[in-house]
């Protein structure tokens, strides 16, 4: 996993710490890491310079019984031969609707290109495709697949997997404090995850009352520019930088709700984090495994009108804000317990790794 705090990154050190508490010896594995050493229970293997390499040579010291993938699908045909070679079992756990598309959709800012740019990004998605689509091979030659919702499953798709929610614990945080309503957007700042759409909205309802505030690191440098020029920023909005999770879950537990306005995404971890504050989602695109729509925990827009009209409408409706949110929080009580959860991802893969055919 990368040296960063992202969602997957928070749930695979839950799924390690309590891996750990099972009596199962866990070593996570960082991508491009920047420090030495790490404070957590588990052990780290710092990976550094090309990652199949640096897999292929920690994997004789290590000596696992099984890894367990969760990145994404780049350098995973590679990978997958490396673990083969030792005969160490691979389990590769979906992180986002990308894993399991034959070609990976990439997107870029918009704004006038010259056309020597065009041809280059042209070619540089032609070579992107190609090593899609062999890293998408090697889903037919895994051990088993981790599924984070049956939306993913492919159609037809026969080999062996689980379906197991994200998870997150039940913590009981204070609410941010603040004088003034808000909607919270929390994530890294890239463009599969739209931030611009959060500014836009804010300007759209600045007459609300109501303050639009986003946390999360920036990891493209163009939001940088944009969140630097402050003369062209809402009024009501506020960029409160990279926060700690404990003040995530304080600024969540204070919202009105919370908003999403990514393309794409696995299993939202902002999301059960908010569920588990009792606040809801309105989602710009995404709905994993239609649980928003038929759980009544959120809202998904599809559309940036249709977008603004639920913003709208949720800011207005407190009953309907409240009876949202505590569907939410029942969810995640029932479905996305770290505890059950693990036990369960633990139960699959001990299957995968005394699997001797």
């Amino acid at each position: 996993m990368h040296d960063t705090r992202g969602g997957s990154e928070t749930q695979c050190h839950e799924i390690a710490i309590r891996l750990l508490a099972l009596g199962h010896k866990v070593s996570y594995a960082i991508c491009h890491p920047t420090r030495e050493t790490y404070d957590v229970p588990y052990s780290t293997c710092p990976l550094r310079g090309s990652l199949p390499a640096a897999f292929s040579a920690a994997l004789p010291a290590l000596a696992p019984d099984v890894v367990y993938w969760r990145r994404n699908k780049r350098y995973l045909l590679r990978c997958l031969l490396a673990a083969r070679r030792r005969g160490v079992k691979f389990v590769f756990a979906v992180s986002s609707i990308q894993d399991v598309r034959t070609f990976t959709k990439k997107q870029f800012l918009s704004g006038e290109v010259s056309l020597l740019r065009r041809v280059r990004r042209a070619l540089a998605q032609l070579g992107s495709r190609a090593k899609g689509l062999t890293n998408y091979f090697a889903l037919s030659l895994i051990d088993g697949i981790v599924f984070q919702h049956s939306g993913q499953l492919p159609q037809g798709f026969r080999g062996r997997h689980a379906i197991i929610y994200n998870s997150y614990p039940q913590l009981e945080v204070p609410p941010a404090s603040s004088s003034t309503p808000y909607v919270l957007w929390v994530g890294n700042l890239k463009k599969v995850k739209n931030p611009e759409y959060f500014l836009r909205l804010a300007s759209d309802l600045r007459t609300t009352g109501v303050e639009f505030r986003m946390a999360g690191a920036i990891q493209d440098p163009a939001y940088q520019r944009l969140l630097s020029d402050v003369s062209s920023l809402p009024s009501n909005f506020r960029y409160l930088g990279l926060q700690s999770q404990d003040a995530i879950n304080s600024l969540m537990r204070g919202s009105l709700f919370i908003v999403s306005t990514s393309t794409h995404e696995g299993f939202p971890n902002v999301f059960v984090q908010a569920w588990l504050q009792r606040r809801s989602v309105v989602s710009l695109y995404v709905d994993p495994g239609e649980l928003l729509a038929t759980e009544k925990i959120g809202l998904c827009s599809g559309d940036y009108a249709a977008f603004k009209d639920d913003v709208s409408r949720l800011i207005a409706d407190t009953d309907l804000r409240h009876t949202m949110g505590e569907r939410g929080f029942q969810f995640a009580i029932a479905h996305c317990n770290p505890e059950t959860n693990v036990k369960q991802l633990e139960g699959f893969l001990v299957k995968v790794a005394s699997d001797r055919h």
